[in-house]
């Protein structure tokens, strides 16, 4: 079968001319060549040829009504071309029919599986941009690299605890370098508690963390002017020092933003300079490099007026759970041969699409440490996989009496109820719950269990 029976093949199967780049993908990946080396002859990122490829498979699986992937296309195709030949010029409801023995190989052939180069460690932090197990989250990174690719853009990032923003945005960073930006990225939570307690030295802290990973002296002595005030201070430091400096864009990336909404009196004054930083490059071209990317739990509760918060304005991205297709991928990049109907949905039944206790579950599994059923069995208990890390929610919620009461109620409804809204969005943005409008419900079947057998217990004990 040569390149031009494949295009033909394809296209007939799935009714429609393909695009340039989907031609270079569907015919290289049929020559057996990796993703990485499809990047090399075509000048795409990886990250794009992933989600091409992605797509291609999975319409030619619902057309087959077979999982396709890019391991198996090979023989998908030789397969097809063999056995159906003489019916698809004619008949594509022929090729909709299964051959049986077509069936056992796609049945037993293992979805793409762990780089052999990349080490399989326990899940417990970001996942590096140039990992197999990064799992993409259409429309997310499509649209957060075409964003970040605009002058003055604001980009918000916005999810639970544990869902995956840090790894959306090594993404971004990783896609924003390939474009020869600068980078800084900024981690609230590596900053010092004394660092938020007023607005001078969290602008000091901001403008010498910009300098350092730029590779510039901060010369901040000659920029700062209690005359004028910090936040005008800042602003022209940032200029000045910094972008009338640069000819290429700069992408300044704040992590874990909720860590000043802690300081009420400092967010009023830090959260608006943002937004002024953004609105700036209506009116300066110095200020259209910069790009401004924002990741955060939560907003709901930082006291900041309308036309002053930075969350009302760029493009927002709030990161979904996994689905079931997700979930799948991911697994066969672990090395297990899953499917939805029986392993998948076991597993979402428990923790849903939680992308963090989604990853803790497969990496025992694949290290054959457990089996699923005595995974499900166990999930809750002290010698569960999970007890680290609901040992650890439930100390959080022991801290704070209004956030324990309310999980304590919400837990032990069968129905979303209603909660303080306040409380509501810490919890959300803790992870622990989900919000339906001013409704809410455990964020996951594993966490109402456990709450509720713990917080009985405890409940009963004081009683």
């Amino acid at each position: 079968m040569n390149s031009e029976k494949v295009l033909k093949t394809v296209e007939r199967l799935l009714q429609k001319s393909l695009s340039h780049i989907e031609r270079r993908v569907l015919l290289l990946s049929w020559e057996g060549q990796s993703y990485k080396d499809i990047e090399k002859s075509t000048g795409y990122v990886i990250g794009y040829l992933r989600d091409v490829g992605s797509g291609l498979w999975k319409e030619l699986s619902e057309i087959l009504n077979q999982r396709v992937t890019k391991k198996n296309l090979s023989l998908i195709l030789e397969r097809l071309e063999n056995d159906y030949a003489s019916a698809y010029p004619s008949d594509r409801n022929l090729a909709r029919s299964p051959d049986v023995k077509l069936q056992a190989d796609i049945t037993n052939h293992k979805q793409e599986t762990i780089d052999p180069s990349e080490a399989l460690s326990f899940p417990s932090a970001p996942v590096p941009f140039n990992s197999c197990f990064y799992i993409k989250r259409p429309p997310c990174e499509e649209l957060a690299f075409a964003e970040i690719a605009r002058q003055g853009c604001l980009l918000r990032i916005k999810a639970p605890q544990k869902m995956g923003k840090s790894s959306l945005l090594n993404q971004i960073i990783a896609h924003a370098d390939s474009l020869d930006y600068q980078i800084a990225y900024l981690d609230f939570k590596d900053a010092e508690e004394t660092v938020f307690t007023s607005i001078e030295p969290l602008l000091q802290w901001f403008c010498i963390s910009v300098s350092q990973q730029l590779g510039l002296p901060h010369n901040l002595n000659y920029y700062w002017d209690e005359d004028i005030g910090y936040k005008i201070s800042c602003k022209i430091f940032l200029e000045n020092h910094i972008l009338e400096n640069t000819k290429r864009p700069l992408v300044l990336a704040i992590n874990e933003l909720n860590r000043v909404f802690e300081h009420p009196q400092t967010a009023v004054d830090f959260l608006p300079l943002l937004r002024s930083f953004h609105e700036q490059s209506r009116r300066s071209k110095a200020w259209q490099k910069l790009r401004l990317v924002l990741v955060y739990s939560t907003e709901i509760y930082v006291p900041c007026k309308i036309d002053r918060s930075p969350f009302n304005v760029g493009l927002f991205l709030k990161l979904p759970q996994f689905n079931e297709v997700q979930i799948l991928e991911l697994a066969g990049r672990y090395g297990l041969n899953w499917q939805i109907e029986k392993q998948v949905r076991q597993l979402m039944s428990l923790v849903g699409g939680h992308p963090y206790l989604v990853n803790i579950a497969l990496y025992f599994l694949s290290q054959e440490i457990i089996e699923m059923e005595q995974l499900l069995l166990d999930a809750t208990t002290p010698t569960g996989i999970y007890a680290q890390h609901l040992h650890s929610c439930l100390i959080l919620l022991q801290q704070n009496s209004q956030l324990l009461s309310a999980m304590y109620e919400v837990i032990n409804s069968n129905e979303p109820v209603k909660i303080d809204s306040l409380v509501a969005y810490k919890l959300a943005s803790i992870g622990l719950i989900a919000l339906d409008g001013f409704l809410a419900k455990p964020n996951c079947e594993l966490y109402r269990l456990y709450f509720r057998e713990v917080l009985q217990a405890k409940n009963t004990k004081m009683n």
